[in-house]
Formats: structure tokens, sequence, C-alpha cells
């Protein structure tokens, strides 16, 4: 394993994303149908939060025992996307390595690392799974 291998060996290209002005219903069904456990949200192609699924499932688990339909509309009534995204991103460029997204994950913080083009435009991610796939491989 060495140490400059591209972080496009890892991270995810097709990345679901959502908007600002979603429902943040759309996110959870989201989350829930496609088994992911983060989204980012971007405007445009720019990231400017992530989602995680924790985050989205707290607000779902407070209308528990609420049919489906009504738990959406009310989580949708009283949060937002913009009130439930983490703001404060962790991003690496696409110059960047394999080994540069397992030091910021190392950390333990968070669990995925937004990769963005020289324009700043989201390009992958990588979470910590990519990173245990990677190193599976490598046996």
């Amino acid at each position: 394993m060495r140490k400059n291998t591209p972080i496009q060996t890892v991270m995810t290209t097709e990345v679901a994303t959502v908007h600002l002005a979603q429902p943040l219903s759309a996110v959870a069904e989201l989350l829930r149908d496609r088994g992911f456990r983060h989204v980012p949200v971007v405007d445009g192609q720019r990231p400017v939060g992530m989602i995680s699924a924790t985050d989205v499932f707290k607000l779902v688990y407070d209308h528990d025992g609420t049919d489906e339909r009504m738990a959406a509309a009310m989580i949708d009534h009283e949060h937002s996307i913009a009130t439930t995204m983490e703001i404060e991103l962790q991003t690496l460029r696409e110059s960047s390595t394999v080994y540069d997204a397992t030091v910021l994950l190392a950390s333990g913080e968070f669990s995925s690392v937004l990769v963005v083009d020289d324009a700043g435009k989201l390009a992958g991610l990588v979470t910590t799974v990519d990173l245990i796939r990677f190193l599976r491989d490598q046996f």
C-alpha cells in the first residue's frame, strides 16, 4: 500500500445529493431507501452542508408511533435541511491521496469527507467504509 494512491481509487463519484429547498423528509427517505449514512447538501454543484442519518433519525424518532406520512409532514413543518445540516465541512481536493483521507477520518470526529475539484464543485465522497474496503483489498 502506497501513501500516494490517488483519492479517486476509493471515492464514490456518483454521489446522491440534496438541495436546501427540498423538504427534510426527502433526506430521510433517501437515507432510509438507499441505505446511505451521509448526504451532501449542495447549492448548484458546490457543497454547503452535510446531513447524517443520525441527524435525521433523531428527529424521526421524536415522532415514533405516528404514521409515516404524518411524521414526514411534522418533520418538514418543524425542521429544514438548513437547520439540520452540518456546515463545517471536511473536504479534500481531487489531487489528494487515500492517505490524506485516512488522516482526516482517523480522528473519529466524522465518518465521511467530501472531495471537491479546483472550482470547489463536488467531485466525490469518501467514507470510512470506503477506506476499510480499500484496506481489505490490499491483503
